[in-house]
């Protein structure tokens, strides 16, 4: 069993099930939102995989999500925040983590390269990266710029009914 509701989001089988029953409803026309031509598919088959070819030759492919937007720089601020709601209930976590992505998700407008966002921590924020006590400061821009923004607005409480409340649910069940 996972431990945290994004686990079973990231799950394959979980992720392809739901592919499927998309799939399924595009092709019996009940979709508001895309059309699937079966015809086409081959086309597009190789131009993915060519393009994925050529910007990933290894093909280590990185997870693209506004949880990886979290982990710019090198820094799993997301590992940090778990350990923090480590006595919150699974509902809680849950809510929590909902909370963040929507809100976070529904802020990135798409600003662009000129804007940036300046993140100031020190090392005892981060994990390992840089010697002890180091003041660390680091651009985003983009949607690792607007993400980091939003991170750091909820754990905040920016985003809470309740300031008080650090990255804690802002709805109630």
């Amino acid at each position: 069993m996972s431990n945290t509701v994004t686990d079973e989001l990231f799950n394959t089988a979980a992720i392809r099930s739901r592919c499927g029953n998309m799939l399924t409803a595009a092709l019996a026309d009940r979709s508001t939102h895309w059309r699937v031509d079966l015809a086409r598919l081959p086309e597009c088959a190789r131009e993915v995989a060519a393009l994925t070819r050529s910007r990933f030759p290894d093909l280590k492919i990185p997870y693209h999500s506004r949880w990886r937007h979290f982990e710019a720089g090198g820094v799993d601020r997301y590992a940090s925040w778990r350990q923090q709601m480590a006595s919150a209930s699974v509902a809680e976590r849950a809510r929590s983590e909902i909370d963040l992505a929507v809100v976070s998700v529904l802020l990135d407008a798409g600003a662009g390269a000129q804007w940036h966002y300046q993140e100031r921590t020190t090392t005892t924020e981060r994990i390992a990266t840089a010697p002890k006590r180091a003041n660390i400061e680091q651009s985003f821009s983009r949607s690792e710029g607007l993400g980091l923004a939003s991170w750091y607005l909820f754990l905040s409480g920016a985003f809470s009914s309740d300031i008080t409340q650090h990255g804690v649910p802002m709805l109630t069940a």
